[in-house]
């Protein structure tokens, strides 16, 4: 699904299933679980930014710790073609949809 249309469907009440590739694309446990609260239909039970900021920061700093043991190695050698497409210049990223109202 692509991000307009993930949040064409969150704001709609609809809530995506977590990928199945989940862990290979560097989504950990606790980012998606941030995720989930991002998404949350009570505007008052949703994190504020810091919480975000603060979620996606540790997601980014803990993700080696936070991936169940089937993910693990596929997001280490995905971090290791990472570091080299950074040396050579090249940048790759994935995409995060937060709808905040």
């Amino acid at each position: 699904m692509r991000p307009p249309e993930l949040a064409y469907h969150v704001a709609s009440g609809l809530r995506p299933e977590k990928p199945a590739d989940a862990e290979a694309i560097g989504i950990s446990i606790s980012l998606w679980e941030l995720i989930q609260k991002c998404w949350l239909g009570d505007k008052a039970r949703r994190p504020q930014i810091l919480e975000v900021e603060a979620g996606v920061c540790d997601a980014a700093v803990n993700w080696h710790t936070d991936m169940p043991p089937s993910g693990l190695n596929d997001q280490e050698n995905r971090a290791e073609e990472d570091s080299d497409e950074l040396e050579h210049g090249k940048f790759s990223s994935f995409p995060i949809v937060l709808v905040i109202s």
